[in-house]
């Protein structure tokens, strides 16, 4: 079951196009990956879950979808939505040595959801100024003018500075945000491990094992990095893929259970409901009609 998305799949550093409702689908199946995901709304509305938070997107709002987080797309909108999309590799991104040790530490860890204001409404976007950037990108993306990587190199840098001087004017300290969750690799590596392999039974002490850890060190950081205990990501991983078997495809509820690593049917909707607050029934019926008869849904 695809979920992983890598960041090999960039040809470029960048990736950068306008959704457009008239040619896609609108619904994309959850899914994560380790670049940086910048989203425009120029028409329409649409939902992003990020790490089962939804964020309702109107023209003009922003969002910000950091490495690592899961996050699915769906609309119940039914008139025409336009979107830019702006992937890339901020490690690939050229800044100063000092701006780039900063965005380098707070991109490239788990950073807990509820620590970064990640939306951006269209009225935060008015007062830093920040469309005519997000037009310049999307504009010389599709132009492939002289020297546009380049160019689009210099856009995507003051992009992300405006964001970070955004959370900073929410009086958020970013260092004491870096402090707080340590630079682990191992860590990293564990997390796309779960990814790969949720639906088997996991050991927690062997992935610590993997690591090199001590058990209690690596289960404090493991927590640093997810804001979770290992426990809890693995059994997070699961419903958040069997949530996407359960939207997105007619399997019985006994057959997404053994798929997604659940002792039985009954623990299965017990941890779901926990969750979403409602059974995985109740969420299949409250679908739009036309997501489960989509022939066109993303992986």
């Amino acid at each position: 079951m695809a979920f992983f998305e890598d960041t090999d799949i960039l040809e470029t550093p960048f990736d950068i196009f306008m959704f457009d409702s008239n040619i896609d689908s609108v619904t994309y199946r959850a899914h994560w990956h380790n670049y940086v995901e910048f989203l425009y709304i120029y028409e329409g509305h649409i939902t992003v879950e990020c790490d089962n938070v939804p964020y309702s997107l109107n023209p003009g709002d922003s969002l910000v979808i950091m490495p690592r987080v899961i996050h699915s797309f769906y609309s119940k909108f039914t008139g025409h939505i336009r979107y830019g999309v702006i992937k890339f590799n901020h490690t690939k991104v050229k800044f100063s040595t000092k701006a780039a040790t900063l965005i380098h530490a707070l991109f490239s860890r788990a950073i807990p959801m509820d620590s970064l204001p990640i939306y951006l409404s269209a009225s935060d976007i008015n007062q830093l100024f920040m469309k005519n950037t997000i037009d310049n990108i999307i504009s010389e993306a599709k132009k492939k003018n002289i020297f546009y990587f380049d160019f689009i190199n210099s856009q995507i840098a003051t992009l992300l500075v405006t964001i970070l001087r955004f959370w900073e004017e929410k009086d958020i300290n970013l260092n004491t945000i870096i402090k707080q969750s340590n630079n682990c690799s191992e860590i990293f590596k564990v997390l796309e491990y779960i990814s790969n392999h949720s639906c088997e039974s996991i050991a927690i002490p062997s992935l610590a094992k993997q690591c090199n850890m001590s058990y209690s060190t690596f289960s404090r950081l493991f927590k640093q990095q997810t804001g979770r205990s290992c426990k809890e990501y693995i059994e997070y991983m699961r419903i958040s893929k069997a949530q996407d078997l359960v939207l997105f495809t007619s399997k019985s509820l006994n057959c997404i259970a053994c798929e997604t690593g659940f002792s039985d049917c009954s623990h299965f909707i017990k941890t779901y409901k926990k969750l979403f607050g409602i059974t995985p029934n109740q969420q299949r019926k409250s679908l739009p009609s036309d997501i489960m008869s989509s022939a066109d849904i993303k992986t």
